[in-house]
């Protein structure tokens, strides 16, 4: 399941949580950990450190709920629910600046693929919205070093 969502919620969990989240965040999805839960959620069984820092679509209020264990669970789960609808917004707007190529359309389908100009994506579109997310730095590394 690492490797196929660009957002993930971890509420405690073992050795497996922790291998899909360091999966999904070593390929630069948001993961964010519920970690008042405990167990993996909380930086057990090799969870990914970087994942329990807070996401430039994080404030600090609402990233500190999500670790307190004295805040109300109606606090802890607003403050969950605003930091991924956050960043719901901005891979959205992240991939809003991808220019995809329009369906084929009958001409094409039936092989006369030179009546087509359809323009390619921008160099490097994919990667900015992968990226808007998982809080690297355009030019870093999905897994956290330099290119």
């Amino acid at each position: 399941f690492g490797l196929i969502g660009d957002i993930y919620i971890t509420v405690e969990g073992g050795p497996g949580v922790s291998q899909e989240a360091r999966v999904a965040h070593t390929r630069g999805a948001a993961v964010v950990p519920l970690r008042r839960t405990g167990g993996a959620s909380d930086g057990m069984f090799g969870f990914p450190p970087g994942a329990l820092q807070e996401p430039p679509f994080a404030t600090e209020g609402q990233w500190s709920l999500l670790a307190s264990k004295t805040a109300s669970v109606d606090e802890s789960a607003a403050a969950l629910v605003a930091i991924v609808q956050a960043c719901a917004n901005e891979l959205a707007a992240a991939s809003a600046t991808i220019v995809r190529a329009p369906t084929p359309s009958r001409p094409a389908l039936l092989g006369r693929v030179s009546q087509l100009s359809a323009p390619m994506p921008k160099p490097g579109a994919e990667k900015k919205a992968i990226h808007a997310c998982s809080g690297a730095q355009e030019g870093e590394a999905l897994t956290g070093g330099q290119q």
